[in-house]
């Protein structure tokens, strides 16, 4: 969707992983004074020394000698336990005190493993014992109690998938998982809010293994099936998703700055042919007026809201799993920008520089993304071309072929694209409505990258893109997933899912599966603005943007493709984890952290920072109460009703 007065295009934005304590099915040994049997003492059947099996209640010590016996009958040989109490004769003293002069009892035969025998029947006074051998240690496990009872626990992935046995927990912490009992997201272990282990299915996206997640700072550090033994894992929080994590949803196209809009603020009255047509709408016009009062100073007659508007549509689309965006205003140096999901076309969302495409010839710019919001009409072909030699650009995302099959006006814009030498790598196409077999072929050969919105294509034209032919040609044509704007679009980036998962399933039986839409919104929509270097993926060295899914595990591409907002358990932005069920706040990297319902769920949100520059310390109760009394005072002077301010998320 390309419109007339807006700020910017929008470009938005692990077989099962699953965590888990050792098993230890071994009974471990009891606790005792010196731990594991000593030789019986005359008088005495010698119990077996303790197994080393994990122990209940740390390493078992060795065992202090046995008191001697006082040279009686040998007891029946009862069966020691396992790493458990010494057998008849006695139980074991400290430094084997001799006992009265005398014969020393033969000792009875060593019994199986099991419950330790019954004390044999004193003897009279013999020989001193000798003292007891030392019973083996038993090898460190997981916390027990004083009855040396079994420290097994079970866990996986929806109970799908055993975890890896090697978890560390700290045992004076109690795990934290859903209130209610059910299957969710549990801390392990509480420790820094800026280092994670996440245990679950990995999905990178190319597979789905069980494994797990080593976030460091920014920065992901290890991705294996346990990560759990590096030394960057020590302190960290560690997290059993009881799921799957999956890399940050990247959002290539969407109007941030209309979120707080919907189509219960404009609906078309008719389909049209190419976008120059609806602009001209008078309800949308009205629309656009309520939206110029918002974003504009205060000495310009406006409400001074554009930090406001900007955090509200980022938050809107990270709730859900969109961890990147395209979608805000050029040219501005403001701190307010991209303080929530990483705004990447701006200057304050620019990523470091760390890789680059080719061909380039000087240093790069962070400022590597341009949107050209009002088409290819705007673009300086000559600027465009110095900025691709030099790499001050990378990627340059524009409005192509936006219209019906057939219209003149429309597939101009291609005609022009092509005049103007902007058939190259670095440019993006969004929408390309009126584009055919010969122009995704071509766009293929070159390099360039193609941007869906079949939502928003359906609700203002009644047709999309002919992704069936644009599928088809060789070399592959890359081709990203984005909701271009709330009004007529998707409310966010996974409605845009499920509804490009129903079209094609409708219209092209069998082409796109849920793998290949998992990829659309994040590999194949990395590359297709050129980030794929830091974005995109789950791998050692590319930056921290990630989600935890809840769902099927079997089948975790249809899991997310489905999923609805209550599904979106923790959120994960450059390190930082600012969204997720609210009994996960203590996990938080933000200290002020708020619970707001999403879909009858409760979740926390962390959007007020500590530096008080530029709204930054802003909650989002402050933005939410700011918009809203902002439009209801708009509606009271124009006479119009854009009040409430469009919801967060749509509920099924």
């Amino acid at each position: 969707m390309m419109r007339i007065r807006v700020l910017g295009l929008g470009l938005l934005a692990l077989v099962a992983l699953s965590v888990g304590c050792s098993d230890s099915s071994q009974e471990g040994p009891q606790p005792q004074s010196g731990g594991g049997a000593g030789a019986a003492g005359a008088g005495g059947v010698a119990g077996s020394a303790g197994s080393g099996g994990t122990s209940s209640g740390g390493t078992a010590g060795a065992a202090t000698g046995g008191s001697a016996g006082t040279g009686g009958i040998a007891g029946s040989g009862g069966s020691a336990g396992t790493g458990g109490s010494a057998g008849t004769g006695g139980a074991a003293g400290t430094s084997g005190s001799a006992g009265d002069a005398g014969t020393a009892g033969s000792a009875g035969a060593a019994g199986d493993a099991g419950t330790a025998g019954t004390a044999g029947t004193a003897g009279d006074a013999g020989t001193a014992g000798t003292a007891g051998t030392a019973g083996a240690a038993g090898t460190a496990g997981t916390a027990g109690n004083d009855a040396g009872a079994d420290a097994s626990m079970d866990a996986s992935v929806d109970g799908s998938v055993d975890a890896p046995d090697d978890v560390a927990t700290d045992p004076s912490q109690e795990p934290m998982g859903p209130p209610d009992g059910g299957v969710g997201p549990e801390i392990l272990s509480l420790g820094a809010n800026n280092k994670y282990l996440l245990k679950g299915l990995v999905v990178t996206p190319d597979t789905a293994t069980v494994g797990e997640v080593l976030v460091e700072s920014n920065v992901i550090t290890c991705v294996a099936s346990s990560c759990s033994s590096l030394p960057g894992a020590t302190g960290a929080t560690v997290i059993d998703t009881h799921g799957m994590i999956f890399p940050g949803m990247i959002d290539t196209h969407n109007h941030i700055l209309y979120d707080v809009f919907d189509e219960q603020d404009w609906t078309p009255n008719q389909l049209y042919q190419n976008h120059n047509q609806w602009t001209q709408e008078v309800e949308y016009g009205q629309m656009q007026d309520c939206y110029d009062y918002l974003i504009n100073s205060a000495s310009s007659g406006g409400a001074d809201l554009i930090c406001e508007v900007l955090k509200y549509g980022e938050l809107k689309g990270m709730i859900v799993g969109t961890t990147s965006i395209l979608g805000e205003p050029k040219g501005s140096p403001r701190k307010c920008y991209a303080s929530l999901s990483r705004s990447i076309d701006g200057a304050q969302g620019d990523l470091p520089v760390s890789a680059r495409p080719l061909p380039c010839t000087d240093p790069p710019s962070n400022d590597h993304i341009q949107v050209a919001a009002l088409g290819i009409d705007t673009v300086d072909e000559v600027a465009a071309k110095a900025n691709f030699q030099t790499c001050k650009t990378w990627s340059y995302v524009v409005h192509v072929g936006e219209g019906v099959q057939g219209n003149t006006s429309a597939f101009s814009e291609w005609t022009k694209t092509m005049t103007k030498g902007l058939d190259v790598q670095q440019l993006s196409i969004i929408h390309g409505t009126t584009l055919g077999a010969p122009e995704f072929q071509h766009m293929a050969t070159a390099g360039m990258k193609l941007i869906w919105s079949p939502k928003s294509n359906m609700f203002l034209y009644g047709q999309t893109t002919a992704i069936n032919l644009a599928w088809a040609v060789v070399p592959k044509l890359t081709i990203a997933l984005a909701p271009d704007w709330s009004m007529g679009g998707s409310v966010n980036i996974l409605d845009e899912l499920n509804y490009a998962r129903q079209f094609s399933q409708t219209h092209w039986p069998g082409l796109l599966t849920g793998k290949d839409l998992v990829k659309m919104v994040t590999s194949e929509a990395a590359k297709a603005i050129e980030v794929q270097a830091q974005l995109g993926t789950i791998e050692v060295g590319k930056l921290a943007d990630l989600i935890v899914v809840s769902g099927d595990t079997a089948n975790p591409y249809d899991a997310l493709v489905t999923a609805r907002p209550v599904n979106i358990r923790l959120v994960m932005v450059n390190g930082a984890m600012l969204v997720g069920d609210a009994y996960l706040s203590p996990a938080a990297s933000l200290p002020e952290c708020e619970t707001i319902d999403v879909c009858g769920t409760s979740k926390f949100v962390c959007v007020k920072e500590q530096s008080t520059a530029d709204k930054l310390n802003q909650k989002y109760s402050d933005i939410l109460g700011a918009l809203s009394a902002a439009i209801s005072t708009y509606d009271t002077t124009a006479g119009t009703s854009f009040s409430p301010i469009a919801p967060l998320a749509k509920c099924p």
